[in-house]
């Protein structure tokens, strides 16, 4: 951001310009918690030129500074979990539908997408939700049903997988859907597992049932 702003004559310190990315990072938590939606990079720009006492950038310079906090993805992208892919395929040769229910921050929608396909994982989803897409996140209600109407699947038909306790457990729950904890026990989840290797074993009896697993 540092760098735009030097482009467009704003010569702010790179200190201060940090210091206003953590307030603002801190405010794009507390609006997540509280109201349950992802602050889009636009938005963001402009309120952290605020507290700069900066005017508005061009909208070109604007794009520039949106696709730096986009692309800052690749400078540590993550890596898929242990057995994703493995467990990915089991489900999908199950003939399960899955989907992608994935809040977001600076790197949008888009963005993960293209990590998806860069470990060749996009290929298993039949359907992606992103916050930064909708405008609401998870725990909101909305964020599972969307995905579900989209699949042509009822809630009570539904497995939601993941690995935070308040958005992925208590939003699934909240939804209709079942819940499987990933990671960490939950003990408001249906299930709890350590792997995701062992979401197969565990789904099969509900494929017989026509339950449609989601996948985080």
């Amino acid at each position: 951001m540092t760098h735009a702003l030097h482009r467009n004559g704003s010569l702010v310190d790179h200190q201060r310009v940090q210091e206003v990315m953590s307030l603002e990072a801190t405010r794009w938590e507390r609006v997540w918690r509280e109201r349950w939606v992802t602050l889009r990079n636009p938005e963001r720009v402009a309120w952290m030129l605020q507290q700069l006492e900066l005017p508005a950038l061009s909208a070109a310079l604007t794009a520039d500074v949106c696709r730096a906090f986009d692309e800052s993805l690749w400078e540590a992208p993550p890596e898929p979990n242990p057995g994703a892919r493995e467990a990915l395929q089991s489900l999908k040769n199950m003939g399960v539908e899955l989907a992608v229910i994935s809040d977001t921050s600076y790197s949008t929608g888009k963005m993960l997408r293209k990590l998806l396909e860069r470990y060749h994982l996009l290929e298993f989803f039949d359907c992606l939700t992103f916050s930064d897409e909708v405008g609401i996140s998870k725990p909101n209600a909305e964020m599972f049903l969307a995905t579900l109407r989209a699949l042509r699947v009822g809630p009570a038909f539904a497995v939601h997988v993941g690995d935070n306790p308040f958005t992925d457990v208590f939003g699934a729950n909240e939804a209709g859907l079942r819940s499987v904890a990933f990671g960490s026990p939950c003990d408001e989840a249906t299930w709890n597992v350590e792997a995701l290797s062992e979401l197969p074993a565990l789904l099969k009896p509900l494929v017989a049932a026509r339950l449609s697993p989601l996948s985080r």
